[in-house]
């Protein structure tokens, strides 16, 4: 079998056409063309260059969303997770909740933020400086330590910044997400002829399951309801990240074999 490659289906080429309209995705340089542009009377020329920019980011967020290492697993675990907050969600939330739980955040953030600091000096201090000083005396020896504290930090800080950085996401996400639906609900009230004002109970979809719970008169039916509930949905959850592993793991496969196939090929055709 013969190894084809076509210079048009480039990866180069395939971004550029998309960030740039370029049917042919080629690269050209026309010095004169953007002053030819924006000397137009009619400002014609500028709002052209202007739109062609915005094209041309657009392009790229969406070829950069495109290149994540995206699986079926992932987007099982996005699934799951916006389901446990849809139902979780208090509905009836007031600003004054969210100020509050934005003050805490903000508290939490400082208590990390030190605490990951204190890790870095920690590991220069007690680590790099003893290092160096035994460097002034056995520079071999000197020189192994430091590597090797180099790497300890370089993975316990990474460890700890990657850390910090995905729990403050959905702390200040979920506290972003409820400052916009007060808004929109407020919006939507007021339209509506209703006090937005009003004081509010805290309502969401599982406290309605808990009180319809247990109302439930007969305790043997209480339990088999939640018995029931309770492990469907941990199955379900189980088995969801068990077929998208299986996916994953297809695809994984798959790629694999062709990536094999196309390394045996010996013939190289180049197509314009």
């Amino acid at each position: 079998m013969a190894f084809v490659a076509r210079l048009s289906q480039m990866a180069s080429r395939t971004i550029r056409r998309r960030t740039t309209g370029n049917s042919q995705g080629l690269r050209r340089l026309a010095p004169f063309g953007a002053l030819t542009q924006t000397q137009g009377r009619n400002g014609q020329g500028i709002l052209a260059r202007v739109w062609g920019a915005i094209k041309g980011a657009a392009g790229f967020l969406w070829g950069a969303i495109k290149g994540l290492a995206w699986s079926a697993t992932k987007v099982w675990g996005l699934i799951v997770q916006g389901w446990n907050f849809v139902v979780n969600f208090n509905w009836n939330v007031t600003t004054q909740e969210v100020n509050q739980s934005a003050r805490q955040a903000w508290q939490q953030l400082a208590g990390k933020v030190g605490g990951f600091l204190g890790q870095a000096v920690g590991w220069l201090v007690c680590g790099a400086v003893p290092g160096m000083v035994v460097s002034t005396f056995s520079p071999a020896l000197g020189a192994y330590i430091l590597q090797e504290v180099g790497v300890e930090a370089f993975d316990e800080l990474t460890s700890t910044f990657s850390q910090f950085i995905s729990e403050e996401v959905k702390v200040w996400g979920g506290i972003i997400t409820k400052y916009l639906w007060i808004f929109v609900r407020n919006s939507t009230e007021v339209f509506l002829g209703k006090d937005p004002r009003r004081e509010r109970k805290p309502w969401s979809f599982a406290s309605t399951y808990e009180e319809r719970l247990e109302n439930i008169d007969s305790p043997a039916m209480q339990n088999f309801v939640e018995e029931f509930v309770e492990e469907l949905g941990d199955a379900c959850i189980e088995a969801g990240y068990v077929v998208t592993g299986g996916i994953d793991q297809h695809a994984a496969t798959m790629a694999a074999i062709q990536s094999q196939n196309q390394r045996g090929q010996q013939v190289v055709s180049v197509q314009f």
